[in-house]
């Protein structure tokens, strides 16, 4: 358990270097909105935003950072989608089937 809050408080440190200290509402919104979109790829149970995995940290990372460089959020999924495929995202994309003819 001291492992994961030791975890955690360095991951917080640093997302708060790459983000910067005072991350606008906006791009903390967008941050949170995309980790939460995005299942960790290590196991596809749960969202980047909570899961602790190494992949898991270093995607939120790179959102961080892109949010920031202001990619957009279909820049930010499609990059993940080409790297994982469609099961990286929490949520399919398009209609599904039982709403198609």
């Amino acid at each position: 358990m001291v492992k994961n809050i030791l975890a955690g408080l360095l991951v917080g440190g640093v997302l708060c270097l790459i983000r910067g200290a005072n991350p606008t509402a906006d791009q903390r919104e967008r941050i949170e909105r995309i980790e939460n979109s995005l299942l960790a790829p290590c196991c596809y149970a749960e969202a980047v935003s909570r899961h602790n995995s190494e992949v898991a940290v270093q995607m939120r990372l790179e959102i961080a950072a892109w949010v920031k460089e202001g990619k957009s959020d279909r820049e930010i999924l499609n990059t993940y989608k080409k790297l994982y495929g469609l099961r990286v995202l929490r949520e399919p994309e398009g209609p599904t089937w039982w709403w198609s003819n």
